[in-house]
Formats: structure tokens, C-alpha cells, sequence
């Protein structure tokens, strides 16, 4: 199940999508939902995470490189707390707009930066995204 992206999307989407439903439900503050998120993922992945994904190999370059992007999701991941917690804001209109938007990144990003296939269907489901979160203001 593990080597499943579909098996992995469906996680993925259960735990991003859930979890901001849990912490508006008990109250927590947006700092409190960047600590207490961050502590409990790095219980999870410092434990059981090297029995499913071991890392092959390692470099300084590597562990550099992912503490930089482990900043640039700490400033993400303080915005979304904030866009969590706040009551006055909608959760069921600003997380869905912030997750698609999120969708959009990579989308562009692969074909950006890895020369992946931009299609006409990829371009349509860009375009789809958009005009959901227009519709979801």
C-alpha cells in the first residue's frame, strides 16, 4: 500500500483535511497548532518513518538544503494555523482555497523545474482550480 500513490493520496487528503477540522474544534490557538502539529509529526517521522521510507543516502548539501525548506514550511505552516484558528474566517472557504492553491505550485513547478509533460489537461485542470476557489469566496 505504501508503493500506491493513489493509496497515498487518499492519506495524504484524510490528514491534510482533517486536522485543521479537529484543531478549530478544540480550540487551539494558531501558535499552539504550529507546536503541537510540529512536535507530534516529528514524534511520528523520527520513529516510524525510517521503518517505511530509510534514506539510502545522506549529505551535508542534503541536510542543508532540507532545513531551508523546512523554514519556508514553518512560515506555511503559521499562516495555515492562523487560517485555522481564526473564527471570524470560514474554515470550510479559507482552507479549501489555501489547499488549492496549493494544488497549483507543484503543477506549474514540475514542468517548471523537471521538465515534466504540461498538457492541455493539466492546463484545464489549472484553470478548473481557479474557478473552484473563485466560486468558494
Amino acid at each position: 500500500m505504501l508503493q500506491s500513490p493513489l493509496f497515498l493520496s487518499f492519506v495524504t487528503a484524510l490528514g491534510f483535511g482533517g486536522w485543521p477540522l479537529v484543531a478549530r474544534a478544540i480550540g487551539l490557538p494558531p501558535l499552539g497548532i504550529a507546536i503541537l502539529l510540529s512536535v507530534g509529526t516529528l514524534a511520528l517521522v523520527s520513529f516510524v518513518g525510517p521503518v517505511f521510507f530509510p534514506w539510502t543516502t545522506i549529505s551535508g548539501k542534503t541536510i542543508f538544503l532540507g532545513l531551508g525548506i523546512g523554514v519556508i514550511n514553518g512560515f506555511a505552516f503559521l499562516a495555515y494555523s492562523k487560517l485555522v484558528a481564526t473564527l471570524e474566517w470560514d474554515v470550510s472557504t479559507y482552507v479549501p482555497v489555501a489547499l488549492a492553491l496549493m494544488l497549483i505550485v507543484p503543477a506549474i513547478g514540475g514542468p517548471l523545474f523537471f521538465k515534466e509533460d504540461f498538457s492541455v489537461e493539466k492546463f484545464a485542470g489549472i484553470v478548473s482550480i481557479l474557478i473552484g476557489i473563485y466560486l468558494l469566496r
